[in-house]
């Protein structure tokens, strides 16, 4: 949900909250069970003018999920396998946006940092990867009324690197339990993807006519 509040005529706050939890598990196979989390927040700001709005927000989201499944190798035995996957991502958007009476250009800016965590928990603090990301977006769409033709231009630019990490790890016994104790982490992994998109739509105007 949302909610916004005006503060005078030109300055205006709001913030949007989505929230998610489920069980996953399957309805056949009550071994196999499956729990996911998502919280996304986001709080921001906007000034309005005669030719020109502007807008500023924070975003924060997070993620988890917990993947347990059991999976038989005999019939008075079983493996279970269980994953904790945490994703969490920071960031903000500002918009800019010209209109007059027949044209409007609005402009957004954001950028994500993301981090996804996997734990073994099987394994008392041993790791499974680890993954962070940053993200640039910008999105443009540039309308023009007349009186017969409407035109439309859109515009999406997305620059990412991603990097992957392998955890440098070693179990351990310390006072009769075992642990991993963590010694670093190594890159294994790099990505990069740039994508560009623009389209033009042109509609006519279709005029008044009596049946």
């Amino acid at each position: 949900g949302g909610i916004g509040y005006m503060i005078g005529k030109r300055w205006s706050i709001g913030a949007k909250i989505d929230y998610l939890t489920a069980s996953n598990a399957k309805k056949k196979d009550a071994r196999n069970k499956k729990t996911y989390m998502n919280l996304k927040v986001y709080p921001g700001v906007v000034y309005r003018s005669k030719y020109l709005n502007l807008g500023l927000n924070f975003i924060y989201q997070k993620e988890t999920e917990n993947i347990d499944i059991r999976t038989s190798e005999q019939v008075s035995s079983s493996v279970s396998i269980i994953r904790d996957i945490r994703d969490e991502a920071l960031g903000g958007a500002a918009q800019v946006e010209f209109h007059t009476h027949r044209t409007r250009f609005f402009n957004q800016f954001s950028m994500l940092e993301k981090k996804q965590e996997i734990f073994k928990a099987n394994y008392n603090k041993e790791r499974g990867g680890e993954m962070k990301q940053r993200a640039y977006n910008y999105t443009g769409a540039f309308n023009v009324s007349g009186e017969k033709y409407n035109h439309y231009i859109n515009l999406q630019a997305d620059f990412s690197n991603m990097l992957g990490y392998e955890n440098i790890q070693q179990k351990e016994v310390i006072n009769q339990n075992s642990t991993w104790t963590q010694f670093g982490k190594k890159n294994k992994s790099s990505i990069e993807s740039t994508v560009y998109d623009a389209n033009y739509n042109l509609f006519r105007n279709r005029p008044a006519y009596n049946s």
